[in-house]
């Protein structure tokens, strides 16, 4: 019931093209940024005074080679994002004024070969990428450049990914299945960097939150090896309506937020990441249809006037080892009991139907 001011100022630019002929040989580049200025962050503490993000890519696909694999393609990425953030620029101040910095980048590149003939494709990739995570919280109360938190604590994450899919088709059905293998080592150089703000409460490093919450002797570097895969089954079931069948396991690793996390303070700032947390692992069920019609081509395809499409499915999804966000109450693998937000490590069911 309280009346807010709420806006922000946009401004967005792409560029990109394209040459080459899709069954041929196409090359393709593009980049864009996108900053955002002014926008109040309603049921949040701080507000986006200013965010600067953005990226490009460049590919090259070929599908008209001589040999067994007749088809490759490979692309190279970067993003990147400035933040600050602060609870006074948009809003009354209150006693406690906070500013934050952020700073994100992120390199990738692949690699794929297959070869397609008939009813069959048979595909291999490879993937190499490097991020870089960096965000400092500031106490502008007790002075420009005092620091009351690392809150990422310069993490960085490297990853080396391998996959290979079959894809077989036929009149009436298509199978796909899938395999993939990632590696992912983070690690974190800040992590003993303590504020400088004249109040003990906001000077703890990242280290000792950890040690506060999680308890002593925790292994702060992590190198997790996933191992994901999918078969998924369509049938057509005439007309225009096709059903399908999706099983996959899929596993994720924490991102950096959820492991490195350093925020210290009264309870109502805490955030504090967990290195020990596992990988989650997804085992999901999706059954479902797609009905189509007016001519309808395809997700990024432009279809004529008056097309339409409607898809429904019903999906369950048991989870191993769920990276879920908590309040600190001593409960398993939290030693704390004073409150603050940790994360950690659930088994949990997700189930649902929709209808798009």
């Amino acid at each position: 019931g309280t009346k807010l001011n709420f806006g922000y100022q946009r401004n967005t630019q792409w560029m990109g093209a394209k040459v080459g002929k899709p069954e041929d040989t196409q090359f393709s580049i593009g980049f864009s940024r996108d900053v955002l200025e002014g926008a109040k962050l309603l049921n949040y503490g701080l507000d986006l005074d200013y965010m600067d993000q953005g990226g490009g890519r460049a590919t090259v696909e070929t599908r008209a080679l001589p040999g067994w694999f007749n088809q490759m393609g490979g692309m190279a990425a970067f993003f990147y994002a400035h933040v600050d953030a602060d609870n006074y620029t948009l809003r009354n101040p209150i006693a406690t004024r906070i500013y934050a910095d952020g700073q994100h980048q992120g390199v990738r590149a692949n690699g794929w070969a297959a070869h397609d003939a008939g009813p069959w494709r048979t595909l291999f990739g490879t993937e190499v990428a490097h991020q870089t995570h960096t965000a400092t919280r500031y106490g502008h109360n007790y002075g420009p450049s005092a620091v009351t938190g690392y809150w990422i604590p310069a993490v960085e994450l490297m990853r080396a990914s391998a996959w290979a899919e079959q894809t077989w088709r036929g009149a009436e059905t298509t199978v796909q299945a899938g395999l993939r293998y990632d590696a992912v080592s983070m690690s974190a150089a800040d992590l003993h960097k303590r504020g400088t703000s004249p109040v003990a409460l906001f000077n703890s490093s990242a280290q000792e939150l950890y040690d506060q919450y999680y308890g002593a002797g925790t292994d702060n570097d992590s190198v997790d090896h996933n191992v994901s895969g999918r078969v998924r089954a369509e049938h057509k079931l005439g007309g225009d309506a096709l059903g399908f069948v999706d099983l996959a396991r899929l596993v994720r690793s924490p991102d950096h937020a959820e492991r490195y996390s350093g925020n210290g303070g009264p309870a109502s700032m805490v955030e504090v990441g967990n290195p020990s947390l596992r990988p989650e692992v997804h085992y999901k069920t999706q059954v479902g249809s797609t009905v189509t019609g007016g001519g309808h081509r395809g997700y990024g395809r432009p279809s004529p006037a008056g097309a339409w499409r409607f898809e429904g499915s019903g999906w369950f999804d048991s989870i191993d080892d769920f990276v879920t966000i908590d309040t600190a109450r001593g409960q398993s693998g939290v030693v704390a009991t004073g409150g603050g937000q940790v994360y950690r490590n659930v088994d949990a069911t997700l189930a649902g139907i929709s209808a798009d």
